[in-house]
This record gives structure tokens, C-alpha cells and sequence, in this order.
């Protein structure tokens, strides 16, 4: 059924825009008369390359995941990526040019966890732009939802021109009605979100969760349906680094699945450290203003990994390791 065409652009779903892959294609049209089918015939498309925003692990155009277990640091790992973005540090497409990113549904405070963070990662704050909530049309503040608001999305995207679009954690963003455990309604949001993120041109990057089973399968081992493994692009492998040194919280980050590319990677070793700073807090007593001390976790990246990184990351999947508790990077 075509529907109001949102900012975005696409067509409406039950869950919020579609962004079909199909050519010539005017969703605004009327409907034909009876069904037909969309083809395209191979010699008629344009080959094109696959770019990534980090250098053959993260593809622009498509959703990717990153998973790993409670405690392992995969948010301080993407803010390490969003710092070096922001920088134009990050290898990859944008290398040498300092990009915008897009931030949705941080489940960390901003003035005492997540800017933090930022500003010891070495951030450019004016290109991070977070997303508080959605506001209706009574004015009223509410959570965003995806796929529903990719259009407004999409405003903000061609706004600040971001590259970008990290959101932490995707279970809270996604709708209600969604049966996450379900695989065709799951697969169906999935692709959604991977084609809004082909049609703006834009990585969309999400950490996720393991479950506690045993094995190193991640196709068993992903939190919910399989579709959350089968459905995107590219899949990064968050786990604790069975080499680490004692008293180091350190971790590796391991391509898993690479629709559009190989897997033949370097996985990288990160070492999350304590970043000090002092802020300035309003003492409601005496009413002046004093120094306080304040701490957050930051990762770093340390090197390669030796080896076939995807093996040992999976490896590294059964045994317990337990110096990444869930507070181990939350200090």
C-alpha cells in the first residue's frame, strides 16, 4: 500500500519505510491494476565498488552488527571509532577527512559516561550529534523508534552530512510489537534498516549482545533470532583477548561475516583504560563552584592480532574470562 511519501523518501511498511531495491521504480505512483514484477537485467546495472567507512570491516551502505558479551567494552570500542571518524583518523573512506556521525539511544548518562568518553577518545564534539528523543506533533517528547523514524533520520543525515549512524543499544529502539525471537519479522526490520542505510549512504553500526550458551558459534550464540546475524552486511566480533596481559582489561575486535568482501582481516587488539578529568561542580551548600575528579573508561587500540583473528575470536568465546565484569569498563 503506498502511503504519504515520508522526508526520507520509500515506501510504508508496517514497520515505518521500506527502501526497496528497485530501480525505476515510483513508490508514489498510483498501483497498477493487477501484481507484476520488478526486473532488472544484469547487463543494464552500473558495477560499482563496495567503500567502507573502516578500511574492509565496516561498509558504507549496509547495517552492521557488532556483538559480544556483558562487559566487554563495545561501547568504548565505538566510541573509539566515532573519536577517530570525527578526526579523520579512521582508516577507510573517509581517511584524512574528518566526518559527522549520528548518535541514537545512548543507554549512558552524556554528562558523566558518554561525552566523557568522547572528549578522552580525542573527539571532535561539534561532529557527534545525539539523539534525545522523538517530538510529536502535541509537542510531547518519546522514544524513537526504528524503523518509524528513519525519515526524520534522514533529515538529520543530509543535515550534518554524516557518515555514521551508531545506535546503542538497538533493542530499545526497535518497535514494541517487534517479537525479536521471531526470524521473518526480525529479518524484515533488518533489511529495512539496511536498505534506509544504502539509500543515505551511510553505515549503520549497532552493538549487540551474546547469549550465555555454550559453544563459539555465533550463529547460536546471537542474542534472539538468527536474523540478526543472517540479515545484515557485516557482522564484527567483540571478545576479551586470551593473551592479555595480567591486570589489563583488553579485548579484540574480529570480523565475523563479510557479505560484500573477505574475511581474511587483521583482527585488532583494544585495551580499555581509566581516563581521569576534573570538572567543575556547583557546591549547593556553600554555593561556589569547585573541582571535582571524575573517571571513565576509554579503549585504545594496541595492534593486530597474530594469526587468523576470526578463530581466535571465536575461541575466545567459551571460556569464562573474568576480568570483563560488567563493571569493568564503567568505573
Amino acid at each position: 500500500m503506498v502511503g504519504t511519501p515520508p522526508r526520507g523518501g520509500g515506501l510504508v511498511s508496517m514497520y515505518g519505510t521500506d527502501y526497496p531495491h528497485v530501480p525505476d521504480l515510483d513508490p508514489w505512483a498510483d498501483p497498477p491494476e493487477e501484481p507484476r514484477l520488478v526486473v532488472v537485467t544484469a547487463a543494464d546495472v552500473t558495477p560499482r565498488r563496495v567503500r567502507y567507512l573502516w578500511d574492509r570491516r565496516i561498509p558504507i551502505g549496509a547495517a552492521t552488527l557488532m556483538p559480544g558479551e556483558e562487559g566487554i567494552g563495545k561501547t568504548a570500542v565505538g566510541v573509539r571509532l566515532i573519536a577517530d571518524l570525527t578526526r579523520g583518523t579512521l582508516a577507510g573512506e573517509h581517511y584524512g577527512t574528518p566526518r559527522d556521525c549520528i548518535v541514537l539511544a545512548t543507554e549512558d548518562g552524556l554528562e558523566d559516561v558518554f561525552v566523557p568518553r568522547l572528549i578522552e577518545a580525542g573527539a571532535d564534539l561539534s561532529r557527534v550529534h545525539i539523539v534525545r528523543a522523538r517530538v510529536g506533533m502535541d509537542g510531547k517528547p518519546s522514544e524513537v523508534i526504528v524503523p518509524r523514524d528513519l525519515a526524520l533520520l534522514s533529515d538529520l543525515v543530509s543535515e550534518h552530512r554524516a557518515v555514521l549512524v551508531w545506535i546503542d543499544s538497538l533493542v530499545t529502539t526497535l518497535p514494541d510489537d517487534l517479537k525479536s525471537i521471531a526470524y521473518k519479522d526480525t529479518a524484515k526490520v533488518l533489511r529495512t534498516l539496511g536498505n534506509w542505510a544504502e539509500s543515505r549512504r551511510v553505515a549503520l553500526v549497532a552493538p549487540w549482545h551474546l547469549n550465555k550458551a555454550a559453544g563459539s558459534d555465533t550463529a547460536v550464540r546471537i542474542m534472539d533470532s538468527r536474523a540478526f546475524r543472517t540479515a545484515v552486511r557485516a557482522m564484527l566480533l567483540v571478545v576479551p583477548d586470551p593473551d592479555a596481559p595480567e591486570g589489563t582489561t583488553q579485548g579484540i575486535v574480529a570480523l565475523d561475516k563479510a557479505n560484500a568482501g573477505t574475511l581474511h582481516v587483521p583482527a585488532l587488539r583494544y585495551r580499555i583504560r581509566v581516563a581521569s578529568y576534573v570538572v567543575d561542580e556547583l557546591d549547593e551548600d556553600t554555593g561556589q563552584v569547585r573541582q571535582v575528579p571524575g573517571s571513565c573508561a576509554v579503549a585504545d587500540w594496541v595492534g593486530e592480532v597474530e594469526g587468523d583473528g576470526r578463530s581466535i575470536a571465536r575461541e575466545a568465546l567459551a571460556p569464562a574470562f573474568p576480568q570483563f565484569r560488567d563493571d569493568a569498563v564503567s568505573p
